[in-house]
């Protein structure tokens, strides 16, 4: 009887209730602020995409403006050919930088926001498994950026080194041609020096007829010289730009890597924090269990003392009742 008085004053505290009232009004604002967020991240990534769709056309057209530069053998168009690609790899770069940029952005903007809400939403999670819409999305869209920028990029970065090889072959071709020319001036200013026997005039004639043919030569040589210190020079700036672009792969490689290790630590440390919680419950229901057996039994042992009492007054009375007759 005393027990159930006592469970009816003071009754036990069930923690799980508290503790789901506690986390469904914390999740309330969560929910919200990570849903506004998310909402904001797509025009962002609409943009992005349309820098993506242009740097995919631009490394088209370098690739077609790179095959007609080695089948063709005019060096005025080799020369056009030249000037484009320098123009398109400049435009590439520039994009790739700013679509790298955007990507870093938008991944420090939503990353936090989608641990927040999963660390926060584990309990939820584990028992119906159900994810927003939102949170798939804006997930899904930053890994699909990712993705389609590496493989744009490793492509350009493919098409960059086949250019590359064939402006080093035109390079090892002209070179040879440089030589040729140098070695047929100097046969020509040797045979000059030889002539010592021939008469004055026609000295003066042979030197007359072969200063044009010199002059001519010395003229090619040096534009076959300015076209390969610009080849050079492409050649320098394309190994640059591959080395900056396989820069800015390795670094999402890198933050991929680095979030998955996040994602790791979180569900680690969320599912420590799980069995704690529910080694923590365990460990309040048997204190709890421990008090109201300790009160009960102070509750028996009173009643016991009063019964004894009752019983000890009873049986004085008797005694003194029983005396006085």
């Amino acid at each position: 009887m005393f027990n159930n008085l006592f469970n009816y004053c003071f009754p036990p505290i069930d923690i799980d209730e508290d503790a789901q009232l506690t986390s469904t009004t914390r999740m309330v604002p969560f929910d919200t602020r990570i849903e506004m967020e998310c909402k904001n991240f797509l025009p962002e990534v609409d943009e992005t995409w349309s820098l993506i769709r242009q740097l995919s056309k631009d490394v088209v057209q370098f690739r077609e403006i790179s095959h007609a530069y080695k089948y063709e053998h005019s060096e005025d168009e080799q020369k056009r050919y030249l000037d484009q690609l320098k123009t398109i790899d400049g435009t590439i770069y520039n994009l790739a930088f700013a679509i790298h940029q955007r990507i870093q952005l938008a991944e420090k903007v939503v990353q936090p926001l989608l641990n927040e809400f999963r660390s926060s939403t584990l309990d939820e999670q584990e028992s119906n498994n159900y994810v927003p819409a939102y949170i798939r999305i804006a997930e899904n869209q930053l890994n699909s950026l990712k993705l389609s920028f590496k493989r744009i990029i490793l492509k350009h970065n493919s098409n960059s080194i086949d250019y590359q090889n064939d402006l080093k072959r035109s390079f090892e071709v002209s070179r040879t041609t440089v030589d040729n020319i140098k070695t047929i001036v100097n046969q020509d200013e040797e045979n000059l020096h030889r002539t010592l026997t021939v008469s004055d005039e026609q000295m003066q004639l042979q030197t007359t007829e072969h200063k044009p043919q010199q002059q001519q030569d010395l003229t090619k040589e040096e534009i076959e010289i300015a076209d390969l210190q610009t080849r050079l020079e492409s050649v320098r700036v394309l190994n640059e730009r591959v080395r900056q672009m396989n820069e800015m792969t390795m670094a999402l490689y890198l933050s991929v890597q680095e979030q998955n290790e996040l994602a790791d630590n979180i569900w680690l440390n969320t599912t420590t924090g799980s069995d704690y919680i529910s080694q923590s419950v365990d460990e309040f229901r048997l204190i709890n269990n421990l008090k109201q057996s300790k009160m009960a039994l102070w509750i028996k042992l009173l009643c016991f003392t009063f019964c004894f009492l009752l019983m000890f007054l009873l049986i004085l009375t008797l005694i003194i009742v029983l005396s006085q007759k």
